[in-house]
């Protein structure tokens, strides 16, 4: 019986320095992900914010994590910050909510869907530059069930759910949101060749714990390092921003 072939141990090594570099460069050079949010139980016009957080988009997950299952039957959510383009072009965006919402875009009101209604889509479209815009998103409830979804495309393509890695709470350059994107693929297609190799070579050996405990302490610590730095380079930031002065 021929023996399997086992990739080098080096090539392990290597392959866990991309990752890690992919990582690094992530967390070094793209900014904060998410948009700031306001959640407001009640009027926004004559109450206090209860809750202002970064959520990673603007949606109904947010909206339902944020209140813990237990919105008021009236509340107002609004999402702020900026929207990176990687390419100019005629960008339509698609607003579906339950009940009213609106969308501006660089300070221009796009959607309009204020109003008690059903979760109905409504589109506006606007040419945009390549670069960073300013989004303004708002949800108001009236009671009962409650929804809203944010989707994009550009130059008539189909519209497809805006990524959350293009929003971010300050503005930034978009070489710093690409880069950061970039870094974050090539980071995840590391982790998955190194995954494969390290099976691989698992098959190629008939690895044990016992037999191999090196090999076994550098799969471990790999493991962890990956578990602890992976959320804090891929999922967006999720920290209270400062409150105004």
């Amino acid at each position: 019986m021929t023996a399997i072939p086992r990739p080098p141990f080096r090539f392990l090594v290597v392959l866990l320095a991309l990752l890690c570099a992919g990582l690094v460069l992530r967390l070094s050079v793209a900014p904060p992900r998410g948009l700031t949010a306001e959640y407001f139980a009640g009027d926004p016009a004559s109450t206090r914010p209860t809750m202002t957080v970064v959520d990673p988009e603007p949606g109904t997950r947010a909206a339902q994590l944020r209140w813990a299952g237990a919105a008021p039957e009236r509340f107002t959510v609004r999402w702020y910050g900026y929207l990176t383009v990687p390419r100019s072009g005629t960008y339509t965006f698609t607003l579906t909510s339950d009940d009213g919402s609106t969308l501006a875009v660089d300070g221009q009101m796009l959607i309009d869907h204020r109003g008690a209604h059903g979760p109905v889509p409504k589109q506006g479209a606007v040419a945009l530059d390549a670069g960073a815009h300013a989004v303004l998103v708002e949800l108001t409830q009236e009671g009962g069930p409650y929804a809203l979804a944010l989707e994009m495309s550009r130059n008539g393509a189909a519209p497809r759910a805006v990524p959350s890695w293009t929003f971010s709470p300050e503005r930034a350059q978009a070489w710093r949101v690409l880069l950061g994107r970039g870094a974050e693929l090539v980071a995840f297609g590391a982790l998955v060749v190194w995954g494969v190799a390290v099976l691989w070579r698992l098959l190629a050996t008939g690895w044990t714990p016992a037999r191999q405990p090196r090999f076994a302490t550098f799969v471990l610590f790999a493991l962890l390092a990956i578990a602890h730095t992976w959320p804090c380079t891929s999922a967006p930031a999720t920290r209270s921003p400062p409150a105004p002065r």
